[in-house]
């Protein structure tokens, strides 16, 4: 497998290309219709909160990692400030902090967005959005194409798998085709 490990310039081009489409999609939603359920089975409102979230996980991640050279998920305090901000019920917190797992963090996302108002969804979604660029923005060209793993930087595999690829993997969702 050849390396990938664009530089941090490369790495925005990226990220604002597949951003563009999908924040089109998403803010054309009627407010309406943020309740829908989605050909996946959650609804718009939850989905965009899914990938808000995740957004904001991956730009800790990178602010961590950035600070002190830390590639581990979040542990201890930072990890627990990061989910009671994400609005996170007080046992789904407690769940995290005992054992971390992708599908207990996106539970408590949907738990989390199922009392928002869709407006809200949207404006978080512009945010994290902001802070993820910003993180990442914030990486020298160094940092973003060290520790290299599987033929991946750590930098490009967390913002490539929370960011342009999975924007594709909701795409259809919106009504997007896939790039």
């Amino acid at each position: 497998m050849e390396p990938t490990s664009p530089t941090t310039r490369e790495l925005l081009g990226a990220v604002d290309a597949a951003w563009r489409p999908f924040r089109a999609a998403a803010m054309s939603l009627p407010t309406g219709r943020m309740e829908d359920a989605t050909a996946a089975g959650w609804t718009y409102k939850v989905m965009l909160a899914h990938v808000a979230a995740w957004h904001e996980l991956t730009a800790r991640r990178l602010e961590a990692y950035r600070e002190k050279g830390r590639v581990e998920p979040p542990a201890g305090r930072a990890a627990l400030r990061t989910f009671e901000e994400l609005g996170f019920a007080h046992a789904d917190v407690e769940g995290l902090m005992r054992e971390w797992h992708f599908d207990k963090f996106n539970a408590a996302v949907k738990a989390a967005a199922t009392e928002r108002a869709g407006p809200d969804v949207l404006r978080s979604l512009d945010a994290s959005f902001a802070h993820v660029r910003e993180a990442i923005a914030a990486l020298t060209d160094a940092e973003s194409t060290a520790h290299v793993t599987d033929g991946k930087s750590f930098v490009y595999a967390i913002v490539e798998g929370n960011t342009f690829a999975h924007y594709d993997e909701h795409a259809a969702e919106l009504g997007l085709a896939p790039r």
